[in-house]
Formats: structure tokens, C-alpha cells, sequence
């Protein structure tokens, strides 16, 4: 009865063997893990060891049959001091998926401040912690932006590769804009470079800030081909009262 306070790792070893092996936890089993959460015993282990035994998890087959187990004997709720939003149902979650996309999925219901109490009281890797912070940003970005422009969400998803894409799409709010977003990028062919605008005289800023003009063009189908962008940015420059031939 005294295992699990001696060493509460022991705890999530049992989850993880549970869910490899496809065994129930007995009664007298859940009954002492419990009594060891109720007692404080988990916040003798320091983040760092905490964190490794969840690694651990998620690299087996069946992380999610896991992850609802700590949710049902109450780790999860010790050890980060509330109820969090996991999800542990998403199938990706009990196969040879990577690492990372089941770690993203079990999180994608996150939002401030639950993603501060995650990791605050994790010790993630540098590559892990990257691209949780880059998912749950973007997750904030996207909940708390009231624009359907693909210009806009742009603007938030530029940078994000399609693996986290396709993650952020397993979110219904979401789904729609993201794959109209995907749709429309496989379209974009943009010719016109920095190194083109620099032939025409123009400098510094303001490059950038004509390249984001055109990628807006193509974004939101003004621009459907490279003529039709070579046209728009000859009448943007005109607009400029600037003359630029592009031959």
C-alpha cells in the first residue's frame, strides 16, 4: 500500500504499462494511487522528473488510453492544481503518430491561461517548447480574431508548416478557414522578388512591404496568375505616381 508514496512515479508507470499492455488497474491499485495524490505525495518529484515520465507516455502506441487514466486517477489535476482542458479521444492519439502531433492534439483545446499553468510547470525540451508556444499562440490568434480574410489569418499561419496546420484544422472553429487558407496557397505562384524591386530602385521597408502587398493580392484573388500579378503591381506603382517597366 505504501508503493506509490514511496516512489509516486510509480503511479504513471503503472499508467503506461496499463496502456501498452491493454490491462485494468485494480480497484485495491486506483485505490492507492489516489490515496498517494490526496496525500501531496506527486510535488515531491521535481518538474524535470515529472516531465520525463510524461515523455515517456507519449511515445508509446497508445498515449491516449493513457492519458484519459491520469485524467481519471486525478494526476494530471495534482499535479498542475486544476482541471486542464486535455483531450485524449482524438484517434491519432493510440497510433504511431509523431510524438509531437499527439502532443499538440492532447492540447488543442487550450487557451490562456491554461497554456501558462502547461509550461509553467513543465520542463519541456527547447524543439517541444518551440512548437508548443508557436500552436498555442496560434490557437489565441486565431480564437480571438473576428476577420474571415485569408489575408488577415495570413498573417498569424505564415511560417506554420502543414503538419501543425492540419492540427489546427482538427479544430471545427477553425477547420474552414484553414483549409480555404491551404487551398488558395497551393495557387500562389508570386514571381515578383526583393531582388526585382531593388532592380526597380526601391529600398529598405518598403520592399517588404510590397512583397506583403502582392502575397495580400494572390491571397485574396485579385491575382490569380503571374501576368495578372505582374498587371497589379504596374498599376500599384502608377497609383505611387511611379513608372516601372518589369520587361
Amino acid at each position: 500500500n505504501l508503493s506509490f508514496i514511496e516512489d509516486p512515479t510509480r503511479i504513471i508507470r503503472a499508467v503506461r504499462f496499463a496502456g501498452r499492455y491493454h490491462f485494468h488497474l485494480c480497484k485495491e491499485t486506483k485505490d492507492a494511487a489516489i490515496t498517494a495524490l490526496k496525500s501531496k505525495v506527486l510535488h515531491k518529484l521535481s518538474a524535470e522528473r515529472f516531465t520525463e515520465e510524461i515523455m515517456h507516455l507519449l511515445k508509446e502506441k497508445n498515449f491516449g488510453i493513457m492519458g484519459s487514466l491520469l485524467n481519471e486517477l486525478g494526476v494530471l489535476k495534482e499535479w498542475f492544481q486544476g482541471d486542464l482542458p486535455w483531450d485524449f479521444t482524438h484517434p491519432y492519439l493510440n497510433t504511431e503518430a509523431d510524438c509531437e502531433v499527439k502532443w499538440l492534439l492532447s492540447i488543442r483545446f487550450f487557451e490562456e491561461p491554461h497554456d501558462t499553468n502547461l509550461l509553467e510547470n513543465l520542463r519541456l525540451t527547447k524543439d517541444l517548447k518551440a512548437i508548443t508556444l508557436k500552436y498555442l499562440e496560434t490557437i489565441n490568434a486565431l480564437s480571438s480574431s473576428v476577420s474571415t480574410n485569408l489575408a488577415t489569418l495570413d498573417h498569424y499561419l505564415q511560417g506554420v508548416p502543414d503538419w501543425m496546420m492540419d492540427i489546427l484544422a482538427e479544430n471545427e472553429e477553425f477547420a474552414p478557414l484553414i483549409h480555404d487558407y491551404q487551398s488558395v496557397l497551393k495557387k500562389i505562384d508570386q514571381k515578383i522578388t526583393g531582388a526585382d524591386l531593388k532592380r526597380f530602385g526601391i529600398e529598405g521597408s518598403v520592399i517588404g512591404q510590397i512583397l506583403k502587398v502582392i502575397r495580400e493580392a494572390w491571397l485574396l484573388g485579385k491575382v490569380n496568375n503571374p501576368l495578372e500579378e505582374r498587371e497589379y503591381i504596374e498599376e500599384y506603382f502608377r497609383e505611387k505616381g511611379l513608372v516601372v517597366n518589369l520587361d
